[in-house]
């Protein structure tokens, strides 16, 4: 059998075909979906040995990553006489009496450690084993090596590993926890450097393996006609699990030598460069169908760079757009707009500004999302990454005819996060107590609107209602809750900050600005991983202030 697929269709017809050979009887009924970068298995089998065969063998076929298995087992009746065979109903094949079973192995030899089987997710032993709950933590350090000299028109090589020692290296990395057996780790390298006229990728991949040793992403970089020699020379570096961003960094390659020196000279870590957790791997966490990652080169210019799961393998593309400082502009206007806005004219003029965003963004995303559609239909997710703080590429409707496509946040699950802090990215809302602020304000500047959004949130989420003071609302913040947090809630006023101190959100006393929550005083999310729903006027909007993004996304 190929193990190649075009549809989910093809798939699910070539696994129930290799399970009842496995496991004649015993398939029940099997239905694949994909979400994500993750092929979701539903239905039933009547056995734990069936069950675990289905995910291994999912994972077998090209472009399968990653597989969550949520088959029930509805076992027949089995005699009171024991059995030393795996399943009473059914054999192995090529097992015999052994435990081991026979995989099927195309492409290479996915069977003995040298392929993609023996990747974060496969579960190990005997088929008839159960799962071992029993994990490790594994932690690596990310380094860059180079050679040549990075001068004009000169070619430079590039290595990106994830090194099991501290050398020369940014912080440590917590990969994730995974079974104790695990054998190898896959994440996927995009890299991006501004002063580098062509690259070629010999190698995206890097390869963890428990025993250590080297198997680093390579690259190839010509650098720029009239790069200055010594000059900065910025590479931007991003893990993929799958579609999901597991951490980024960045190095300056020019004063790297200049750096490992002063490491060697110190005698030891400050606070603010004492290593913290930059990349993180959760091996059962679905990523997005398509995560694109927006680079920032000064006012100047945008390298985007996207990733994408589609029935059998995941592509990916690159565009670049000049923006010029425009984005800025564009974005203070349309602040500017929406709220004197009438209703009649809101939703053609929203059309017009997400044609228009259509429009500005790179011709191969344009032509890239088309496909998608016809391939995953509507309704992907898609995560941005980006340091792009002014523009709502979210807000963009695709203007090609018959696609019939609205605005991305409302045809899609749709979300940005800022990318130097990719790192903290969550895959789940954590369990803990909903805590719900809607301020009482008095006359003119009642809300009724919210205090009805409130009294949703008290009754369907079983939010508790506090009160809508800046004390209390900084000392949830700052960790005082007695139980963790899953969800804060706010609904009330709210003003754009610029950067310079001149907003917040209002609460019945005072307000509360963005630079008293953007401090390391604040536990909150560190501690919960809560998830905070600001629903107030301009707290979306965000700046620039000293090179790094601000406002509440920040």
């Amino acid at each position: 059998m190929r193990y190649d697929w075009g549809s989910l269709k093809e798939l699910n017809s070539k696994l129930v075909d290799l399970l009842t050979e496995r496991h004649a009887g015993y398939v029940t009924r099997l239905v694949l979906s994909l979400e994500g970068d993750t092929v979701v298995l539903r239905g039933e089998v009547a056995s734990e040995s069936c069950r675990g065969d289905a995910k291994r063998l999912a994972l077998a076929f090209e472009g399968v990553f990653k597989v969550r298995n949520e088959l029930t087992v509805a076992a027949f009746l089995e005699p009171a006489t024991d059995s030393s065979d795996g399943d009473y109903f059914g054999q192995r094949t090529g097992g015999g009496g052994d435990d081991t079973g026979s995989y099927p192995s195309h492409g290479g030899d996915r069977s003995t450690g040298g392929g993609r089987i023996q990747g974060a997710g496969v579960e190990y032993g005997s088929l008839n084993d159960e799962p071992d709950d029993e994990t490790v933590e594994v932690e690596r350090w990310p380094v860059i090596e180079t050679s040549g000299e990075i001068s004009s028109e000169e070619w430079i090589e590039l290595a990106v590993d994830l090194a099991t020692e501290p050398k020369d290296a940014k912080g440590q990395i917590s990969v994730g926890r995974f079974p104790i057996d695990w054998s190898t780790i896959e994440l996927t390298v995009q890299l991006f450097a501004s002063w580098a006229s062509e690259m070629e990728i010999v190698n995206p991949t890097i390869v963890i393996t428990a025993a250590g040793g080297p198997s680093p992403a390579r690259f190839r970089l010509r650098v720029s006609k009239g790069h200055v020699t010594g000059s900065p020379a910025i590479v931007q570096v991003s893990f993929f699990h799958g579609t999901r961003v597991c951490g980024h960094e960045t190095w300056n390659l020019a004063v790297i030598a200049a750096d490992a020196l002063a490491v060697e000279e110190d005698t030891g870590p400050s606070p603010s460069e004492a290593p913290t957790p930059s990349v993180r791997v959760l091996p059962d966490a679905a990523g997005p169908s398509v995560t694109v990652m927006i680079f920032c080169n000064g006012d100047a210019t945008q390298r985007w760079s996207w990733q994408t799961v589609v029935p059998g393998g995941t592509a990916r593309g690159t565009g670049t757009i000049s923006v010029d400082g425009s984005h800025r502009t564009f974005a203070e206007s349309l602040l500017r707009t929406c709220p004197d806005m009438k209703p009649e004219s809101f939703r053609r003029t929203m059309r017009g500004v997400g044609e228009q965003l259509w429009r500005a963004a790179p011709s191969e995303f344009r032509d890239a999302y088309v496909s998608w559609r016809g391939l995953l239909g509507s309704g992907f997710p898609i995560q941005f990454v980006t340091e792009d703080p002014h523009v709502p590429w979210e807000m963009m409707r695709p203007d090609v005819n018959g696609l019939g496509a609205d605005h991305l946040f409302l045809d899609h699950p749709t979300s940005r996060w800022p990318l130097s802090r990719a790192p903290l990215m969550r895959n789940s809302i954590p369990h803990g107590d909903v805590l719900s602020f809607v301020p009482d304000y008095p006359g003119h500047k009642a809300l009724p609107s919210a205090k009805i959004e409130g009294a949703w949130v008290a009754s369907a989420l079983g939010a508790r209602r506090m009160e809508a003071t800046r004390g209390a609302f900084l000392g949830v913040l700052d960790g005082n809750s007695a139980r963790s947090v899953s969800l804060l809630h706010f609904a009330g006023h709210g003003c754009v900050d610029t950067g310079v101190m001149d907003g917040g959100i209002e609460f019945e006393d005072e307000i509360v600005n963005v630079q008293e929550v953007d401090n390391s005083s604040i536990v909150l999310g560190r501690r919960d991983g809560t998830l905070v729903v600001l629903n107030a006027c301009e707290t979306a909007s965000a700046g620039k202030l000293l090179g790094m993004n601000t406002g509440w996304g920040a």
